[in-house]
């Protein structure tokens, strides 16, 4: 069974983001990194939610783009699509 890579928990009025890759090291692959904006988009969405929180699982929060897949960004339009969506920015770790 595949785990999933990316969980999001909304409960009340508080999101919780987990970037879930922790062999990884939480690297924003192109598939993580579009699940990423799928789940603020659906944060968005919502009325309730006024608070989200991020986290990575095990001991390192996210080490950045997975350079693995560095060049398949410019290649896939999927990917192009991702990047002009991430523009998150976080207050607060």
């Amino acid at each position: 069974m595949s785990q999933d890579i990316l969980i999001l928990e909304m409960d009340g009025d508080v999101a919780r983001i987990t970037l879930n890759r922790p062999e990884g090291r939480n690297a924003l692959s192109m598939e993580l990194s579009y699940r990423l904006v799928e789940a603020v988009e659906t944060v968005k969405r919502s009325t309730k939610i006024k608070f989200v929180v991020f986290k990575g699982a095990g001991d390192t929060f996210c080490a950045g783009d997975d350079i693995k897949e560095m060049f398949r960004w410019v290649e896939d339009e999927e990917g192009q699509y991702t990047l002009q969506k991430r523009k998150i920015s976080i207050a607060s770790l």
